[in-house]
């Protein structure tokens, strides 16, 4: 599919992008430094435009109704920028499909253990308006805590 204002490019549904200007090839990708590959796109006499790629096949080929603002990678590797690989979603969405990071002791997301009191702590930031923070004895009454406070987030009660 043409790659809309540039029409020299073609993006294709598996992530490739190819040039049709002189013989005609595909581009390259470049990474950006965390992983999201990138191609360098010209409409000539201009300044060439980075373009990431995850967002191209998007825009091209996956419907936005609800004109959510980001992609998410669902398989979590950001360059693998196949159409099924993708969807729309708030950034709210984008951090909840978040994987736990390496360094997570606790298994779980927002709980952490707290070395300098000894106990195990609950953290959850709420659309930037408030932070919640609670720490527990046990990890298990924390994640207790947890369920409790994500369930009436969820039912709007918070």
């Amino acid at each position: 599919m043409e790659i809309i204002g540039f029409p020299n490019y073609l993006i294709y549904p598996d992530g490739r992008v190819y040039s049709k200007k002189g013989k005609g090839r595909f581009l390259k990708p470049r990474p950006n430094g965390v992983g999201y590959d990138r191609v360098q796109l010209r409409i000539r006499g201009e300044k060439p435009i980075d373009k990431y790629i995850h967002r191209l096949v998007a825009q091209h080929y996956i419907p936005n109704p609800e004109n959510k603002k980001e992609v998410d990678h669902i398989n979590y590797i950001r360059n693998d920028n196949r159409v099924e690989n993708l969807q729309w979603v708030t950034s709210t969405e984008n951090n909840e499909f978040q994987p736990i990071r390496k360094d997570n002791t606790s298994g779980h997301k927002n709980i952490r253990f707290d070395k300098k009191n000894n106990r195990w702590g609950f953290m959850k930031q709420r659309k930037n308006q408030f932070m919640i923070q609670k720490y527990f004895k046990t990890k298990t009454d924390c994640l207790c805590y947890k369920y409790i406070i994500m369930l009436k987030i969820k039912a709007k009660l918070i």
